[in-house]
């Protein structure tokens, strides 16, 4: 299965396609659409918060621990041919030192192990800097790993705008960025195209289930779309 690689065309991709839509309110399902001049996005799910969702976890790795999780009401779900949108606002109830060795999951469908996944995490590592986000899409034919802005980190407390946008498969394979408070992350292209992201899994937010682990995130939530 192919990997993938990052090449620097930070924006002029993304202000040629897009069209900045703020959403404020209840939930809206699959009602709204996203005009690009090439193409155009159904919102499946779009939901702000006020005040925001908080989800707790006190995982220690010595002893059994509780964390709070939601189970969104849509599908990621994605064929090769769609383009995809998975944008989250969010804070972390702690500053850094939970990313120096784990990497907490902000809102995710499938899992690591499987074939297929969606997600959005916070990169591990020693340093303030290391821990920007990062979303992972595996699809039936390629993996990418896209990274944020380097040295912006997201585990520092304040509120972060994540945006994770995954292009069309064409025939040289398969973009996919990441777009934080506004700041472009390297476009990163994997040689293969990343094919269809179909699993049966629920979209979960915040970690994978009551029982904390390391990777249940401790935070708190204010906005999520996809489209």
């Amino acid at each position: 299965m192919a990997t993938a690689r990052h090449r620097s065309t930070p924006l002029s991709r993304q202000g040629r396609n897009l069209r900045l839509l703020l959403i404020v309110g209840a939930p809206l399902l699959a009602l709204i659409t996203l005009t690009a001049s090439a193409s155009t996005l159904t919102v499946r799910y779009s939901r702000t918060r006020s005040p925001p969702l908080n989800e707790p976890s006190n995982y220690r790795p010595c002893c059994a621990s509780k964390a709070a999780f939601t189970t969104l009401p849509f599908t990621m779900n994605v064929k090769g041919s769609q383009k995809a949108v998975l944008t989250v606002r969010m804070r972390t109830n702690w500053v850094d030192y939970k990313a120096l060795s784990y990497t907490p999951n902000i809102i995710q469908q499938g899992r690591y192990i499987h074939p297929t996944e969606i997600k959005i995490s916070i990169h591990s590592g020693p340093h303030p800097g290391d821990h920007r986000a990062q979303c992972r899409i595996a699809g039936a034919g390629a993996i990418v790993n896209a990274q944020g802005p380097h040295g912006l980190d997201i585990a520092d407390g304040n509120w972060h705008t994540i945006t994770c946008t995954k292009y069309a498969d064409a025939g040289g394979g398969t973009d996919v960025q990441v777009i934080v408070d506004g700041v472009a992350g390297p476009m990163f292209h994997s040689s293969r195209p990343i094919g269809d992201v179909i699993n049966s899994d629920a979209v979960d937010l915040g970690g994978q289930g009551p029982t904390a682990n390391k990777d249940s995130i401790d935070g708190e939530f204010a906005f999520v779309s996809y489209s």
